[in-house]
């Protein structure tokens, strides 16, 4: 469960020459076209949302974002809560995070540039909604969210715009037998949400499915020895991470089936993380190092000799990238991005700062000019 830390793309020259080249040769007119222009140019890739302690004291920390090249790093909220976790939403339009302090985190809602910013409010008795582990419902009108081993959704986006106010639902709370439900993550249709649950009778973690909505129906998938981490789903497919002897990656069909072990993953530490068409899984070694391997088990690469020391492994929009957090020899958290393909392991340091932790969660997916 990845709970709120309290403490402490680089452009290529060819590309620039070809936008320039296509600027001088087609002169384009209005905000509207040059902003047309840098989406295609930058294929899907926004920005990439973080938080970062650079800004107050070194314990509380900002939302900012950056380029798909690491510059033109914003700050966008400056409160006097440690604000947290920040999730691009489907659209790119919104960013979720949290907001709060020891007492707890609020989810909050921003645009995409930082203003209006204000917490959701849809609790049944009006109240704040507090949780962690935020995830986008893929059509961008509901959120995920975790508290102390009960998974909620909730409408964000009321029918015809603007923000809800319906109260979250608690799809663990349908169990009588009082289940621990973690690592929850939205089904590739978002007709439902996978997620490992734990019985208090001793079970170990495997994985179900629920859904939501009204009659909440769950369902085990896994039965297999091992203790199960964090299901993820992409394309009809689940994988999660099972921990036996040693820790590997495991894929099975939506409904169960066909469950099986990927072949060479059994270094596997941190993950499965599905690249955005579903091809591909990104995971990183007990070492820390970085490796992709493709959906059916082939080609597994390492991508990166920098060891990520974090927990979350997250993907470029348009597939060709990975980001993640390491310290490489520093005692502070910075945000790096690698290709995917293998064919270089150098990873590049966007944040850089060596005087704050970074974190980063999401990529905004800007879509490219028709």
């Amino acid at each position: 469960m990845n709970y709120p830390r309290r403490f402490p793309l680089r452009a290529s020259a060819a590309l620039t020459a070809l936008f320039a080249l296509a600027v001088s040769a087609a002169p384009l007119r209005g905000v509207a076209a040059q902003e047309s222009a840098r989406r295609s140019s930058s294929g899907v890739n926004g920005k990439i949302a973080f938080q970062s302690t650079q800004g107050g004291d070194g314990f509380t920390n900002d939302i900012y974002v950056m380029d798909a090249d690491g510059k033109r790093q914003t700050r966008l909220t400056d409160s006097a809560n440690d604000d947290t976790y920040p999730v691009w939403s489907p659209q790119g339009d919104k960013i979720a995070y949290l907001s709060g302090n020891e007492s707890g985190y609020e989810i909050y809602l921003m645009n995409a540039d930082g203003t209006n910013q204000r917490p959701l409010r849809g609790a049944a008795d009006g109240g704040p909604v507090r949780g962690v582990n935020l995830q986008w419902s893929p059509d961008g009108t509901m959120l995920k969210y975790e508290t102390y081993g009960n998974v909620h959704v909730i409408e964000a986006v009321a029918p015809g715009g603007g923000d809800s106010v319906l109260a979250p639902q608690n799809l663990s709370a349908a169990d009588s037998d009082f289940p621990f439900d973690t690592d929850a993550s939205w089904s590739s249709d978002g007709s439902k949400l996978v997620f490992i649950s734990t019985g208090f009778s001793g079970d170990l973690p495997q994985v179900w499915t629920t859904t939501f909505g009204g009659a909440v129906q769950r369902t085990q998938l896994t039965t297999s020895p091992g203790a199960k981490f964090t299901p993820a789903s992409a394309g009809g497919l689940i994988a999660f991470g099972t921990q036996t002897s040693g820790r590997e990656i495991w894929v099975m069909n939506a409904d169960g089936t066909n469950q099986h072990s990927l072949p060479g993953t059994s270094n596997a530490w941190t993950g499965p993380f599905f690249s955005p068409d579903g091809s591909r899984i990104a995971y990183t070694a007990l070492s820390g190092a970085v490796f992709v391997v493709n959906a059916d088990g082939s080609n597994p690469v390492q991508v990166s000799d920098a060891a990520g020391t974090g927990t979350t492994v997250f993907w470029s929009p348009d597939g060709t990238k990975v980001a993640f957090q390491a310290t490489e020899g520093t005692q502070f958290f910075d945000i790096y991005v690698a290709g995917s393909d293998g064919t270089s392991r150098r990873a590049s340091n966007y944040t850089k700062t060596r005087r704050a932790d970074e974190f980063a969660y999401s990529w905004q997916r800007l879509a490219p000019a028709p």
